[in-house]
């Protein structure tokens, strides 16, 4: 009978499964309403859209900035909100953020911290002589919060080149930028932080980071977490044609606070370009580069608030491979320590490779990397992030389907370098035979990775933005069936995994609340006790979910609380009791549950039919003392679970008051005693179950 019951329960779980399945399949498509096949950031406009960036709105959406060639021949910087479903919500065509004459290009922005951004570009005021850095505030709304077309961040002549950009987390931002002021086509580097209001708060054409002599260009920035940011740079300062990377600390109201012009990261004697750095704000700042000390390889350096570099003279290697490498981007692991990615091998075969750096700059993967994508042709314009639950998301222009048929490619790796998303990773949007390329992307705050691109499915370039959720619900260990002794101590050890890290839980018991929702994290066991104290057979079933929403399926553990325990006797000792007299026999019968029922037999004939009996409690049994002799009183006993203890015999005899023994004998007579030279002849009497005469 009870395999019958358990060959039930089982198909009537999977059943119930398979229900489950389907209706979490719907789940899962009606999570976001995004399209399918990406969304366009514009929707009327037939153009040219190049070179977007995104950052989170800070409320679950998207501020989207690019270049756009709507006005005619010349860039304009235009950019656009998406809600978290991915519906525009500046206008079908975005919002303009600067149109002034001649080109706009290289727009970078920032959150504004109230829904907006800030976002910072480069102006060309005359063509190929005079470029300048403007910004512009652009509220929640999509309104310019600045001057019309932006404020103008330097004045000064000729040309102000690549602007890079930080917030202050006080509603402004620091931006910096490579200055021609001083002629002679050599540039230094120059920053200026505003306001919340567009108002500069430094020298009104910016404080000098550097002007060293020769040529530093290509700044970078990032927050110091204590109101100031560190600037990284190339730098040309020795002379010739080898560059090396420089940097300085600047403090809240623009000042330096390492020595002048900067402290040398990287002054070892070949090139070292494309610098790239990002804080763990906390004090720490990590800089990357490319370096040709031996064929192409990625170095990088940590260094902290004070100027002391953190790892090796002139940077700690990520790869040394002997082949050439680019695009190399870095994100922070959460630990003091960054993921890297970036694209390795011959021009048209270039593959993408990550690494993972502690913050102590020592390799925790191979030592040339892990393969991220080997597919065929090319792999290119890497970027990264941090997921949030301490591995990394990764994306990149792809041509395996073929050149000029670019697609966008991401693939999630774990702090062990386990890859989560196919072997070479998964396309963002593969229904499109058109050429996509320059990915960016961020995390938003419920998890979700927005990744945007310029696309050329309809002939034009064109802005594109989608969603990148690891989609891998969470799940359960799936415990088996278990049967447990009653008031035991029991436990259901249920292990909840999940790639964003937890969720919450809870528990029923034969459909009855018994643990109420719950917070869980990924691989702990929630031991769930389990209740013994009743018998029978209980369906456990738990039901969870992640923090993005998710479900994981049901998971039932079928729990049997069965007396499988015999019980058992104190098993009192033969007793020798006189005629008449008052006797019992002390059996205390003992039971991990309750008790059960007894009867006792005397010399093999019922005594005492059967009767109820308490774990523990004395039987005293009444023992008959009416009639001389050896009797044999056993107790015969099981428990309320049918559980058969072992039959116990006690020996009691009953004597004639005084008589409870007799010493050796011979034929009735005891033997001769020897007493002070006299012969005594001692006899004893010996008195059977009916009077004997005694022999003369």
């Amino acid at each position: 009978m009870m395999l019958i019951k358990k060959s039930f329960f089982i198909k009537a779980i999977l059943i119930l499964s398979c229900v489950f399945l389907l209706q979490f399949s719907l789940i899962i498509s009606q999570t976001h309403a995004w399209n399918v096949t990406s969304t366009r950031v514009t929707t009327i406009f037939e153009g040219y859209e190049n070179n977007p960036k995104i950052i989170s709105d800070g409320n679950g959406g998207s501020i989207i900035v690019w270049e756009d060639y709507r006005n005619g021949t010349w860039r304009d910087i235009y950019a656009q909100k998406l809600d978290s479903d991915g519906n525009a919500q500046w206008g079908e065509n975005g919002t303009k953020i600067s149109a002034l004459p001649l080109d706009q290009r290289y727009p970078e922005l920032v959150s504004d911290g109230a829904g907006g951004a800030i976002i910072v570009w480069e102006n060309i005021v005359s063509l190929n002589v005079d470029n300048d850095i403007y910004a512009q505030r652009i509220g929640s709304t999509g309104n310019s919060l600045w001057t019309t077309n932006g404020i103008r961040i330097a004045t000064e002549s000729l040309q102000q080149r690549n602007p890079a950009i930080i917030p202050d987390n006080s509603g402004g931002a620091f931006i910096t930028w490579q200055d021609e002021r001083t002629g002679n086509n050599l540039y230094d580097i120059y920053a200026q932080r505003l306001d919340e209001n567009g108002n500069a708060l430094w020298d009104d054409n910016g404080s000098i980071v550097c002007d060293a002599t020769e040529m530093q260009v290509i700044p970078q920035i990032a927050s110091d977490g204590a109101n100031g940011a560190f600037i990284t740079w190339v730098d040309t300062r020795p002379g010739g044609s080898n560059r090396d990377i420089y940097a300085q600390l600047i403090n809240s109201s623009g000042d330096p606070q390492w020595i002048l012009n900067g402290i040398g990261i990287c002054t070892q004697g070949s090139d070292q370009t494309f610098v790239r750095i990002i804080s763990d704000n906390a004090g720490n700042a990590t800089i990357l580069w490319d370096d040709s000390r031996t064929t192409g390889d990625i170095y990088a350096q940590r260094v902290n608030t004070t100027g002391i570099v953190q790892w090796a003279v002139n940077g700690a290697p990520i790869v040394l491979t002997s082949t050439e490498k680019q695009d190399a981007e870095l994100t922070n692991d959460g630990k003091g320590g960054v993921f890297v990615a970036w694209a390795q091998g011959n021009p048209n075969q270039r593959d993408v490779y990550a690494q993972h750096v502690n913050s102590s700059g020592d390799l925790q993967w191979d030592s040339s990397g892990i393969e991220i994508c080997t597919e065929i042709n090319e792999q290119s314009n890497t970027q990264i992030i941090h997921d949030g639950v301490g591995g990394a998301i990764i994306v990149w222009q792809d041509s395996r389907s073929g050149w000029q048929k670019d697609d966008i490619y991401a693939q999630r790796i774990e702090s062990d370098g386990t890859t989560l998303w196919g072997g070479n990773g998964t396309a963002i949007d593969p229904t499109i035979n058109e050429r996509q390329e320059y990915p960016q992307l961020y995390l938003a705050e419920d998890g979700v990775a927005i990744v945007t691109w310029q696309d050329m499915r309809s002939g034009n370039t064109e802005v594109y933005a989608q969603y990148v959720l690891d989609i891998e619900n969470p799940s359960s260990n799936a415990p088996g069936p278990a049967i447990h002794e009653p008031n035991s101590v029991a436990t259901i050890p249920w292990i909840l995994t999940d790639n964003f890290g937890g969720g919450f839980y809870r528990i029923l018991n034969n459909g009855t609340d018994y643990i109420t929702w719950t917070s869980w994290t990924s691989g702990s066991n929630l031991n769930i006790p389990i209740n013994t104290s009743v018998l029978g057979v209980w369906n456990y079933t738990i039901q969870y979910n992640d923090t993005l929403g998710y479900w994981g399926i049901p998971n039932t553990v079928l729990i049997s609380i069965m007396d499988n325990q015999n019980p058992s006797s104190n098993s009192p000792g033969s007793a020798t009791y006189d005629l008449d007299s008052t006797a019992s026999i002390q059996w205390i019968l003992i039971d991990n549950v309750a008790g059960g029922y007894y009867r006792v037999l005397k010399n093999g004939s019922n005594y005492i039919s059967w009767t109820s009996w308490i774990d523990g409690l004395n039987l005293n049994i009444t023992i008959d003392t009416s009639i001389l002799g050896d009797w044999n009183y056993t107790v015969y006993y099981y428990d309320s679970s049918g559980n058969w203890g072992t039959p116990n015999t006690v020996l009691i005899s009953i004597t004639e008051e005084g008589l409870t023994g007799s010493p050796p004998s011979v034929n009735g007579y005891n033997p001769l005693l020897l007493i002070g030279g006299i012969i005594l002849i001692s006899f004893i009497l010996i008195r059977r179950k009916t009077h004997m005469k005694m022999k003369k």
